[in-house]
């Protein structure tokens, strides 16, 4: 089924020769997932949203965990809005217009060629959208193999999601740049420095805590919260975010640990949302169990 979940598209030139070998890693990697959409790039943005708009994609996570803010501190979205939306299956053409939007879209290939040759790696591009059947889709940007290190020795191979995205200058405010590595780091040996998870005080709720972790990471919240959802699906121990600053046009590359209180509560908030969603929609509910209280 490899051939039916990934395409060698022409406008991705810098696969290398191990792609089948790395392709085969990952359908084994997602093959307890269902496939929600086959070839998302050929859909047109209406026909994406409406397979969206039956789950949550990592881009919703963080409405649903409320730490998606403008720069004035006020909600993007709400969580019923959200489900507003998605249940008469609006098409935000407000949010696609933007030109950081667009700027992604039409920049993908180049981004991920320039990770590519940054990084030295392989970069799979999967075609399809994922589901869990509890609510969550997940397409992705980009895939990058590493090695899992134990007492010093390889133990096994992961799939770390590479989310890509293009900073405007009106968004070079919620960056910290100094933390990111930028590509034209002088380590000849270019790579993303490791980061742990930031201790934040456990007092605080969990919005709270993923924006203090966010920002001691360099990122912003609702960037966090996307690839927490990735590495979900991907079941690595990190992510990454590459930031491509269009004013400097220079990439920066962002170490994203996993955060397990985060992903957790994405599972937790999607489903109790999916069952609110899929009653209104009309849509079958698979009924699968998490852990703890939903």
């Amino acid at each position: 089924m490899i051939q039916t979940q990934f395409k060698l598209e022409d406008n991705y030139p810098f696969i290398g020769k191990d792609y089948l070998v790395h392709k085969e890693l990952l359908t084994e990697i997602v093959s307890k997932y269902p496939i929600a959409a086959y070839d998302v790039g050929t859909l047109t943005e209406q026909e994406f949203a409406k397979i969206r708009n039956k789950g949550f994609g990592a881009s919703d996570s963080s409405v649903l965990l409320e730490v998606a803010y403008s720069g004035k501190g006020v909600p993007m979205m709400t969580i019923e809005e959200l489900l507003y939306n998605k249940e008469h299956d609006i098409y935000n053409e407000e949010i696609a217009a933007k030109a950081s939007v667009r700027k992604g879209k039409d920049l993908e290939a180049l981004l991920l060629e320039k990770a590519s040759k940054t990084l030295n790696a392989i970069i799979i591009k999967p075609t399809v959208m994922y589901t869990n059947n509890r609510g969550l889709t997940t397409n992705f940007d980009g895939i990058i193999f590493e090695p899992v290190i134990g007492s010093h020795i390889v133990t096994n191979i992961q799939a770390v999601p590479l989310e890509i995205k293009v900073c405007t200058m009106w968004a070079r405010k919620n960056y910290n740049w100094n933390i990111g590595h930028c590509e034209f780091s002088y380590d000849p040996q270019f790579s993303i420095p490791k980061q742990v998870l930031p201790t934040v005080d456990k007092t605080l709720s969990l919005p709270e805590k993923i924006e203090q972790r966010a920002e001691k990471l360099g990122i912003p919240a609702y960037y966090y919260t996307q690839v927490q959802q990735q590495i979900l699906f991907t079941g690595s121990d990190h992510g990454y975010l590459a930031v491509m600053d269009d004013s400097e046009w220079t990439m920066y590359y962002f170490y994203v640990p996993r955060d397990e209180e985060c992903i957790k509560e994405i599972e937790k908030r999607a489903y109790t949302n999916y069952v609110i969603l899929a009653k209104r929609k009309n849509l079958e509910i698979v009924y699968e169990e998490l852990e703890g209280d939903i």
